[in-house]
């Protein structure tokens, strides 16, 4: 089973961008109609803009060159804060959606340079630290993950929820009691902040946690939740790994139908949003399924389809290394 990490400026965008698209439109037509000269303002115009074109529409294939146009921007003005949070966007973007974490680090780290020689911006480092650890713990660096995400609680505790990225970390680690303690922890401070993104999250990532640690009666109920949550609040951000983690459940429940409709949610939607490792993790649940089931030849065909993912992928990543 996998468990996917939910990034701290992801959270961010989310909670700026929920039930606004009226605010995207609005956006769009203020950056197109700009009429001044280009200047701080505009800069941190197309910034805006770029945060709700994220949380709406993360299949936009002309992210990358709105973000380098704005980066470029800032540079010609020299204005610190228009070129972190291009950075910043950047690593987001090839983060989440474009699946080059390696590249992600390098646009992070230059963000973070940006950071250090200008101590105003301070308050977004947790930002970009949280989401180079989410990485460490993509490649399975699980003490160096940990390690940075204790760093952020002990230096900005007021400004994050840390608990739910240290449960991930202890879940990876196969120490699944100190996970249960921490995303319930989340559970709680979530609830209290009135943090719906946060809570629909805990409780997926809860539920996973529980069903590894054998607890199956109590696992079903938290994913029920985090699904609700997410239909009730359109919240887009929580569910591709709602639908992953779901599918993955379900199965270990050997509840078929409902692993097999939510497997293919999942597919669908990784296909949407060009996520590969999402497609990987759905066609290895959909092999599970269809082998459950009986059906070799589903099972195959699935996968066949996530070894052809899967070396996609570690070839796109040596490839990266190797430059």
């Amino acid at each position: 089973m996998r468990l996917t990490i939910l990034s701290v400026l992801l959270i961010q965008f989310a909670m700026q961008s929920q039930g606004q698209q009226p605010l995207l439109d609005s956006l769009k037509r203020a950056v197109d109609q700009y009429s001044g000269k280009h200047d701080t303002s505009y800069v941190l115009l197309r910034n805006s803009l770029t945060v709700q074109k994220i949380y709406h529409d993360p299949s936009d294939t002309t992210q990358v060159e709105f973000i380098e146009e704005t980066l470029r921007i800032s540079q010609k003005l020299n204005f610190p804060k228009g070129i972190m949070l291009s950075y910043q966007r950047l690593g987001t973007v090839y983060q989440f959606f474009l699946g080059d974490p390696l590249l992600a680090i390098e646009y992070y780290q230059k963000a973070l340079e940006v950071i250090d020689e200008n101590p105003k911006l301070r308050i977004h480092t947790p930002n970009c630290q949280a989401n180079i650890a989410s990485i460490y713990f993509d490649q399975k660096e699980y003490r160096k993950a940990l390690s940075l995400y204790k760093e952020i609680d002990a230096e900005f505790s007021e400004n994050t929820i840390m608990a739910q990225y240290i449960a991930n970390v202890y879940g990876a680690m196969e120490q699944y009691d100190s996970a249960i303690y921490y995303f319930k922890e989340t559970i709680k401070k979530a609830s209290l902040l009135n943090n719906i993104i946060v809570k629909a999250y805990a409780h997926n990532a809860l539920a996973m946690m529980l069903t590894k640690n054998g607890q199956l009666t109590e696992a079903i109920p938290n994913i029920e939740e985090s699904l609700r949550l997410v239909d009730a609040h359109q919240l887009e951000l929580v569910r591709p790994s709602a639908y992953t983690n779901a599918s993955e459940i379900y199965l270990a429940q050997k509840q078929y139908d409902n692993a097999e409709t939510y497997a293919n949610l999942a597919l669908e939607l990784a296909n949407k949003i060009n996520n590969l490792s999402m497609a990987v993790s759905a066609y290895a649940t959909l092999q599970g399924i269809y082998e459950a089931k009986g059906d070799y030849k589903k099972s195959l065909e699935a996968y066949k389809q996530y070894t052809a993912l899967n070396d996609s992928i570690s070839n796109a990543v040596t490839k990266r290394i190797s430059k």
